[in-house]
């Protein structure tokens, strides 16, 4: 089943990256790509597969990709929302680089997500919960945060690679929505915090 389009403009012949951005989310597609990474988190706390955290990636307007996480019903720690949507848009486009899309993120993404979406070259990740909201439903990054501050410094190579990467967070209405399933289903012991 296709997954519901916002209205925008794309190019429907052609699903392979460019080498520039040939279109680029008006404010509409980022409230509506976020819906969708919204309600994917829903689905995937209901369905038991992980927690509250869901992943859509559009190229060109169009979503290539939707994803939730699947920690718990994979047995995969690695397996967040935001990695299983990146290996899935990689396999589908046939490439490792993914520097034409955008990742729509109902939370803002982990250090582990992050690193993934550095390395795939997406354009940009747009989010609608916080850090600080997840970490208030019990799913706290802070420790790995300071880690990672604490590490040796590693000088860098001769040649460092500019990142062009931009993080953007949308205020949403909806941003905590899956949290508020999450405690609801906590609460039930119909899911775990992890």
């Amino acid at each position: 089943m296709q997954p519901k389009q916002p209205s925008s403009s794309g190019d429907d012949n052609n699903n392979k990256p460019s080498s520039s951005l040939s279109w680029y989310p008006q404010s509409q597609d980022d409230q509506a790509f976020l819906d969708l990474a919204i309600d994917e988190a829903c689905k995937g706390l209901k369905s038991g597969d992980g927690g509250p955290f869901g992943a859509v990636i559009v190229l060109r307007g169009k979503v290539i990709v939707q994803e939730h996480n699947r920690v718990l019903s994979t047995l995969d720690p690695t397996a967040h929302a935001e990695v299983v949507a990146i290996r899935k848009a990689c396999e589908i486009l046939q490439t490792h680089q993914l520097q034409d899309c955008f990742l729509y993120a109902s939370c803002q993404p982990c250090p582990m997500c992050f690193g993934a979406i550095h390395w795939s070259r997406i354009a940009s990740c747009r989010y609608a919960a916080t850090s600080r909201d997840a970490a208030l439903a019990g799913f706290d990054d802070q420790l790995l945060y300071e880690n990672i501050r604490n590490m040796e410094h590693i000088p860098s190579t001769s040649h460092p690679r500019k990142s062009s990467f931009a993080w953007k967070h949308i205020a949403h209405p909806r941003a905590t929505e899956a949290f508020q399933l999450f405690a609801q289903l906590l609460g039930k012991g119909k899911t775990k915090l992890y």
